[in-house]
């Protein structure tokens, strides 16, 4: 679980650096309601338009790999 709190605290600093504003969501926050839940992910959700989707892309580089082949496919980005 350590390795999953470290890799959200990386990205959110990362994001920080960016100037993009996030929230930690899902399993990884419901201790803070005195709910635990076992995780495997980092949900987080960002303050961010779509307009700006090559922004986030280009800032994740390749440390990140998307859940879609091509995260800026014009109709990936329509389904949003």
């Amino acid at each position: 679980m350590s390795e999953l709190i470290d890799s959200a605290f990386e990205i959110q600093q990362m994001l920080e650096r960016h100037s993009v504003q996030s929230a930690l969501i899902g399993g990884l926050a419901l201790p803070v309601w005195g709910r635990p839940r076992l995780t495997h992910d980092v949900d987080l959700k960002l303050l961010l338009g779509r307009d700006n989707a090559e922004l986030l892309v280009e800032m994740l580089g390749s440390d990140y790999k998307p859940v879609q082949p091509d995260p800026l496919q014009k109709n990936f980005r329509d389904a949003l």
